[in-house]
């Protein structure tokens, strides 16, 4: 190990500290570029606006001007110092999600516990160890991607992944045989293009977890404020219960991952309630409409929504509108209230429950 005297290279620094730079490769070939884009220009220059000088000064131009090009090249990295940072921050987020290949570490930052160490030994990654030892501590963090989301969470995985990455860019930077070092970097694809796959499912599935719970929240407030004569806040909840839900579709069908191989369980809270739950005393049942809703066994909102509402409205009810017996508005009430979900949470198992809740609310939205 070195002593704290010693004098660590920028490369070192960079590495040491896990500051975003290019890699070797991408390093040395714009390097190239811009030094011989320097060249030809300084020399164009030098014989279409140099007639005048002597041949001593054009050369002496040339020479500066190279050198100038020489130290851009050399400073390259610390241009991307920068905007890697700026790629991991939160405050002003650049995603270089597509250039991520050109550097070697550009995952997120480790918590404080675990900076530049391991866990095992507490010293700075790629400190002392060998490459084949870094690529050892790596393959336990690999991540099998069969098991994501049934016996490792989301998050858990991109967090290994990101954890191996950072060993085997270590071992990258140390090893000599060309030939282990193009091994190591198909690995670093692999594992890149991975974890790149879980950050998109995280996202996605983030999205609709949350699409779904701010409808269903919506949904069911629509409804309660629906019976209650309050038409305006009804039509708003319905159409952002109908915009969510529609969303939450969308993202099902473009997403390429089983989202709803779990299902999906939203919590429902709601401030409103109905002012009670005896259809009779609700407004706009009257004594002869709940006298009819009772004949068919139909007393109070239990009784649409446990065991199937909607069977419900589409058998005995619609029959007794067909007698002319229930007016469109009881109809609308009822067909609502079959749709109420007074328990804590809300199970969406498959794509059909997320379009029968989004047809819902769009013919919620219809009614107000």
């Amino acid at each position: 190990m070195r002593k704290n005297t010693e004098i660590y290279t920028v490369s070192e620094i960079m590495s040491r500290y896990m500051l975003p730079r290019l890699n070797n490769k991408t390093f040395f070939s714009l390097s190239g570029w811009i030094f011989a884009i320097f060249a030809i220009f300084s020399t164009i220059s030098s014989l279409i606006f140099g007639g005048g000088t002597s041949v001593a000064m054009r050369f002496s131009g040339i020479l500066t001007t190279l050198g100038l090009g020489l130290v851009i090249s050399l400073f390259l990295p610390l241009i991307f110092i920068p905007i890697g940072l700026l790629h991991r921050s939160s405050i002003i987020p650049i995603r270089l999600d597509g250039l991520s290949p050109l550097y070697y570490n550009l995952d997120p930052l480790p918590t404080n516990g675990d900076t530049n160490t391991t866990a095992d030994t507490g010293q700075p990654v790629g400190s002392e160890r060998n490459p084949e030892q870094l690529i050892t501590q790596a393959e336990p963090l690999t991540v099998d991607m069969s098991t994501v989301g049934d016996k490792i969470a989301l998050d858990d995985a991109i967090d290994d992944l990101s954890e191996a990455l950072r060993y085997y860019r270590a071992a990258a930077d140390k090893v000599d045989d060309p030939d282990r070092e193009a091994e190591i970097e198909t690995t670093v694809t692999t594992l890149r293009e991975n974890r790149n796959k879980l950050k998109r499912e995280l996202e996605s599935q983030t999205t609709l977890n949350e699409a779904l719970h701010t409808g269903e929240e919506s949904f069911q407030e629509a409804i309660r404020a629906y019976v209650t004569d309050e038409k305006t806040l009804s039509r708003i909840r319905f159409r952002q219960a109908r915009d969510r839900f529609e969303e939450a579709n969308n993202t099902v069908e473009e997403s390429d991952m089983e989202l709803l191989s779990t299902p999906v369980t939203v919590d429902v809270t709601t401030d409103r309630e109905l002012p009670t739950t005896q259809l009779s005393d609700l407004h706009g049942f009257d004594s002869k409409t709940a006298a009819m809703l009772e004949s068919e066994g139909i007393t109070t909102v239990s009784d649409l929504t446990d065991g199937g509402g909607e069977t419900i409205v589409s058998d005995e009810i619609t029959e007794l509108s067909a007698d002319d017996g229930l007016s469109e508005a009881v109809i609308t009430k009822l067909t609502l209230l079959s749709w109420l979900h007074t328990k804590d949470t809300f199970e969406f198992s498959t794509g059909q429950d997320i379009s029968g809740r989004y047809k819902q609310a769009k013919r919620g939205f219809e009614e107000c």
